[in-house]
Protein backbone atom coordinates (compact mmCIF):
# COMPACT_ATOMS: atom_id res chain seq x y z
CA UNK A 1 0.00 0.00 0.00
CA UNK A 2 3.09 2.31 0.77
CA UNK A 3 4.29 2.08 -3.13
CA UNK A 4 1.17 2.69 -4.31
CA UNK A 5 0.44 5.78 -1.93
CA UNK A 6 3.84 7.08 -3.37
CA UNK A 7 2.81 6.76 -6.83
CA UNK A 8 -1.04 8.30 -6.66
CA UNK A 9 -0.64 10.25 -2.90
CA UNK A 10 -0.13 13.76 -4.87
CA UNK A 11 -3.22 12.93 -6.87
CA UNK A 12 -5.16 12.59 -3.83
CA UNK A 13 -3.73 15.07 -1.30
CA UNK A 14 -6.36 18.24 -1.08
CA UNK A 15 -5.92 21.50 0.93
CA UNK A 16 -7.17 21.97 4.25
CA UNK A 17 -9.17 25.20 5.06
CA UNK A 18 -9.93 26.93 8.39
CA UNK A 19 -13.78 25.22 8.18
CA UNK A 20 -12.46 21.57 7.80
CA UNK A 21 -9.35 19.55 7.89
CA UNK A 22 -8.57 17.69 4.76
CA UNK A 23 -8.52 13.96 4.59
CA UNK A 24 -5.18 12.30 4.42
CA UNK A 25 -4.02 10.55 0.86
CA UNK A 26 -3.82 7.34 2.88
CA UNK A 27 -6.93 7.36 4.08
CA UNK A 28 -8.46 8.24 0.70
CA UNK A 29 -6.83 5.50 -0.53
CA UNK A 30 -7.73 2.95 2.46
CA UNK A 31 -11.49 3.96 1.63
CA UNK A 32 -11.01 3.54 -2.41
CA UNK A 33 -9.36 0.17 -2.54
CA UNK A 34 -11.62 -1.47 0.18
CA UNK A 35 -14.28 -0.31 -1.86
CA UNK A 36 -12.90 -1.95 -4.86
CA UNK A 37 -11.62 -4.96 -2.80
CA UNK A 38 -14.77 -5.85 -1.02
CA UNK A 39 -17.54 -4.58 -3.04
CA UNK A 40 -19.07 -3.06 0.26
CA UNK A 41 -21.86 -0.01 -0.25
CA UNK A 42 -20.49 3.45 0.36
CA UNK A 43 -22.92 3.61 2.78
CA UNK A 44 -21.11 0.96 4.99
CA UNK A 45 -17.75 2.57 4.71
CA UNK A 46 -19.02 5.33 5.31
CA UNK A 47 -19.86 4.02 8.75
CA UNK A 48 -16.51 2.03 8.90
CA UNK A 49 -14.32 5.16 8.34
CA UNK A 50 -16.83 7.66 10.03
CA UNK A 51 -16.98 9.12 7.25
CA UNK A 52 -19.86 11.01 5.39
CA UNK A 53 -21.43 8.84 2.26
CA UNK A 54 -20.33 11.78 -0.17
CA UNK A 55 -17.15 11.81 0.99
CA UNK A 56 -16.55 8.29 0.77
CA UNK A 57 -17.69 8.65 -2.66
CA UNK A 58 -15.36 11.33 -3.89
CA UNK A 59 -12.54 9.13 -2.22
CA UNK A 60 -13.36 6.48 -4.19
CA UNK A 61 -13.68 8.68 -7.65
CA UNK A 62 -10.51 10.28 -7.00
CA UNK A 63 -9.26 7.16 -6.05
CA UNK A 64 -9.88 5.06 -9.47
CA UNK A 65 -9.22 8.91 -11.42
CA UNK A 66 -5.74 8.58 -10.21
CA UNK A 67 -4.95 5.38 -10.77
CA UNK A 68 -6.19 5.47 -14.53
CA UNK A 69 -4.26 9.31 -14.71
CA UNK A 70 -1.05 7.82 -13.33
CA UNK A 71 -0.66 4.35 -13.77
CA UNK A 72 -2.91 3.10 -17.00
CA UNK A 73 0.85 3.69 -19.22
CA UNK A 74 2.26 1.25 -17.37
CA UNK A 75 0.20 -0.96 -17.07
CA UNK A 76 -2.07 -1.39 -19.73
CA UNK A 77 0.32 0.45 -22.77
CA UNK A 78 -1.45 1.90 -25.96
CA UNK A 79 -2.20 -0.72 -28.47
CA UNK A 80 -0.36 -0.13 -31.70
CA UNK A 81 -1.40 -1.19 -35.26
CA UNK A 82 0.72 -4.40 -34.64
CA UNK A 83 -1.31 -5.69 -31.36
CA UNK A 84 -4.62 -4.17 -33.37
CA UNK A 85 -3.85 -6.36 -36.23
CA UNK A 86 -3.64 -9.43 -33.99
CA UNK A 87 -6.77 -8.84 -32.38
CA UNK A 88 -8.84 -8.69 -35.53
CA UNK A 89 -6.94 -11.70 -37.14
CA UNK A 90 -8.07 -13.75 -33.93
CA UNK A 91 -11.11 -12.93 -34.75
CA UNK A 92 -11.59 -13.64 -37.66
CA UNK A 93 -10.19 -17.10 -37.23
CA UNK A 94 -12.41 -17.46 -34.30
CA UNK A 95 -15.78 -16.03 -36.62
CA UNK A 96 -14.84 -18.01 -39.45
CA UNK A 97 -14.67 -21.34 -37.70
CA UNK A 98 -17.72 -20.36 -35.54
CA UNK A 99 -19.94 -19.52 -38.99
CA UNK A 100 -19.02 -22.80 -40.56
CA UNK A 101 -19.86 -24.70 -37.52
CA UNK A 102 -23.28 -23.18 -37.46
CA UNK A 103 -23.97 -23.62 -40.68
CA UNK A 104 -23.05 -27.42 -40.63
CA UNK A 105 -25.23 -27.93 -37.46
CA UNK A 106 -28.18 -25.86 -39.17
CA UNK A 107 -28.08 -28.28 -42.10
CA UNK A 108 -28.14 -31.10 -39.89
CA UNK A 109 -30.95 -29.99 -37.93
CA UNK A 110 -33.10 -28.73 -40.44
CA UNK A 111 -36.69 -29.77 -40.37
Amino acid sequence: MEERLSTIGPELTRQSTNYRAAIEPKQRLAVGLRYLASGDSLISLAFSYRLGHTTVANSVHMVCAAIVKVMMDQFLPRPTQQMWEEVAEGYWRKTRHNSSTTTLWSSVFQL
